[in-house]
């Protein structure tokens, strides 16, 4: 299932457990829309590579390639 999502994560799309992890963060964005900082995809992203290099499902180099080109598109 990691895996799926890894490979949804490269080509910038979503799994069902991101559907579910959606409904939270829609909640969480609300909530911080109220506050005046509105939560991003680009968040979302970068939260799930992290993820997914702590539990050592991408090496340390594919981890910065993946967050570098996310945060290039600023």
């Amino acid at each position: 299932m990691l895996a799926i999502e890894y490979e949804l994560l490269l080509a910038g799309g979503s799994s069902p457990r991101k559907a579910q992890e959606d409904e939270v963060v829609g909640a969480q964005s609300e909530k911080s829309e109220e506050r005046g900082r509105p939560s991003s995809s680009l968040d979302d992203r970068l939260a799930t590579l992290k993820r997914l290099k702590e539990q050592h499902l991408i090496t340390e180099e594919d981890y910065q390639r993946k967050k570098q080109a996310l945060l290039d598109q600023l």
